[in-house]
């Protein structure tokens, strides 16, 4: 919390979350962005998808690097500074950043943003419109792949050498469900017919090994320490930005997978919806 001084303001964040601030008051925040972030912005995703993927790196002036909003790792102060030198000689060139001819992409196809602080203050900021993961038609130059390879460099080290990332803050999404979830096959599902239907016996334990590619479960009763998310018919999505004893309830009474697979529930009036969340990073809160 070092990085973020708490001030309440009128419009100075431009967000589309509802900040809810220690004290149960909306605020806004006057933040210490990161020195240096990579992160998917946009895209043709189910609500909520999008959001819930964190950046896969974020550097802070002092050299904390955060890694999938995973864990995170102090880098030693001039790995930390060559990250910002590669990236301002890459981001401070168009050249370096202009798609090859014949490679536009899709208005809803997956965007990236890069940007980084330079020494005076100052951004250079790069959106990468269907880059998707890791430009697999080389649409973009070569110095641009190179950075992209330093930026998986660091993020792998410090998801494998870092801190686990567990903050008393988080970004909570819920979508409202028109009915009730089950769990039939789609229609267009394949048969499996090596198998008899009775193959698993009714007592047979649930695999609870991997989550359901990111569908809702089954709904469970939506737990009463947890304020039920304003979604419904007419406001079908809500992200809320959660600090605090707030995030530990939600920590605690809304379990979640590490993969981000939704999980549903009915309320105390009858309603069906979907949550997911996932930790905030400290310029998030």
């Amino acid at each position: 919390m070092k990085r973020r001084a708490l001030l309440v303001a009128g419009g100075a964040f431009a967000g589309t979350f509802l900040g809810e601030r220690p004290g149960g008051r909306a605020a806004q925040a006057v933040v210490q962005w990161p020195m240096f972030e990579w992160e998917k912005q946009r895209g043709f995703f189910p609500p909520g998808v999008g959001v819930m993927v964190p950046p896969p790196l974020a550097v802070y002036g002092d050299g904390e690097a955060y890694a999938d909003a995973a864990a995170h790792q102090y880098l030693p102060a001039g790995e930390a500074e060559a990250l910002r030198t590669h990236a301002v000689q890459v981001l401070g060139k168009r050249a370096d950043l202009r798609r090859r001819p014949g490679f536009e992409p899709s208005e809803d196809a997956p965007s990236e943003r890069v940007r980084v602080r330079t020494a005076d203050g100052h951004y250079l900021t790069a959106h990468l419109d269907g880059w998707g993961d890791g430009d697999p038609q080389h649409a973009f130059p070569a110095a641009l792949h190179e950075l992209y390879d330093h930026v998986q460099v660091l993020r792998r080290r410090v998801r494998a050498d870092g801190t686990p990332w567990a903050a008393d803050a988080l970004l909570l999404v819920a979508v409202h469900l028109d009915a009730e979830p089950d769990d039939a096959e789609p229609d267009d599902a394949e048969p499996d017919d090596a198998e008899p239907d009775d193959a698993e016996p009714d007592d047979a334990e649930p695999d609870d090994g991997e989550p359901d590619d990111g569908e809702p479960d089954d709904p469970e009763p939506w737990p009463a320490s947890v304020p039920v998310p304003d979604v419904r018919h007419d406001r079908p999505y809500r992200e809320t930005k959660l600090t605090g004893a707030k995030a530990r309830r939600v920590r605690r009474d809304l379990p979640r997978s590490d993969e981000g697979a939704w999980r549903s529930y009915r309320t105390p009036a009858g309603a069906f919806i979907a949550v997911a969340w996932r930790y905030s990073l400290p310029h998030e809160w």
